[in-house]
């Protein structure tokens, strides 16, 4: 198993992979812990062994029912091999993120503790940020990094169908769905996010970008259309108050200064205790 990030062109297949497979639901585990799986004898053998090697190699270990297993994130599920070499693997099950109220097993996020008001810094600031992404938010797709309960879509008045939110915290991502009036959300982090979608705009506002793993960057180019635009704000480097919040909980961060430079057109604007990175690449 290796830590690091996926080629794009094997993240694009498990996306694929995923979309096709005949998911079931395993019924001997409905009120203990409920999930899907599939079994390799209705996939294509390759494909199944393909995507099983792909979790054995960029998953992680998890704890599950005091045994470790190795799983990957997708966009709002995780999923975990049974079976050991890809030979003997007959099963990839498959569960939503959230944590599962009968097994407390799932994806425990420290964001799931921090609320708005701890991350969203100074009003005024908020108001600047939000004039810069309004020129941007037309008729294209929209992708927003860090949506929260919908603190920016709100300041934004975004309304159009073709908007994505997602959030790593699932108490955040359901306060959206309640309050954001049918606009999507899903409960991921942009690591995880597998989309055949291209996004016109990809923004994330008021440090949500200090959340992202700085390698992952790289895949704005896959992911944006050819005219597309980013705008990506972190906190500056010694800023404390919002980071420390989630760090206590056990999270993690970077500030501007640990991003790389990013290919194509780009410039830095200081905004209070933040850095916006705007560019088209």
């Amino acid at each position: 198993m290796e830590n690091r990030i996926m080629p794009y062109d094997e993240w694009m297949f498990v996306g694929e992979f995923i979309e096709k497979a005949n998911w079931r639901f395993a019924k001997t585990y409905a009120d203990t812990y409920p999930h899907y799986y599939v079994v390799k004898k209705d996939c294509n053998i390759e494909e199944y062994n393909r995507f099983y090697r792909l979790i054995r190699r960029y998953g992680y270990y998890y704890d599950f029912f005091n045994k470790k297993y190795i799983q990957l994130n997708v966009n709002e599920h995780y999923y975990w091999t049974m079976g050991w070499p890809s030979t003997e693997s007959e099963v990839i099950n498959r569960k939503e993120r959230k944590i599962d109220a009968l097994s407390k097993q799932g994806i425990k996020a420290p964001f799931d503790i921090v609320s708005d008001a701890d991350v969203k810094g100074d009003e005024s600031d908020r108001l600047k940020i939000a004039e810069m992404i309004k020129p941007h938010i037309g008729n294209g797709r929209v992708l927003e990094i860090g949506c929260g309960s919908g603190l920016m879509t709100q300041m934004l008045n975004i309304k159009q169908d073709n908007y994505l939110g997602i959030d790593p915290s699932w108490k955040l991502i359901d306060e959206f769905r309640r309050n954001q009036n049918g606009l999507v959300a899903w409960h991921t982090d942009f690591e995880s996010v597998n989309a055949k979608s291209k996004y016109d705009f990809i923004f994330a506002a008021c440090g949500s970008a200090s959340y992202v793993r700085p390698e992952y960057w790289e895949r704005l180019k896959n992911m944006l259309s050819e005219d597309g635009r980013y705008l990506l704000t972190l906190y500056t480097s010694g800023y404390a108050t919002p980071v420390e919040t989630v760090w206590k909980a056990g999270g993690i961060h970077f500030y501007a200064d640990d991003i790389p430079e990013l290919t194509g057109e780009t410039k830095r604007i200081e905004v209070g205790e933040y850095t916006i990175i705007e560019g088209q690449v």
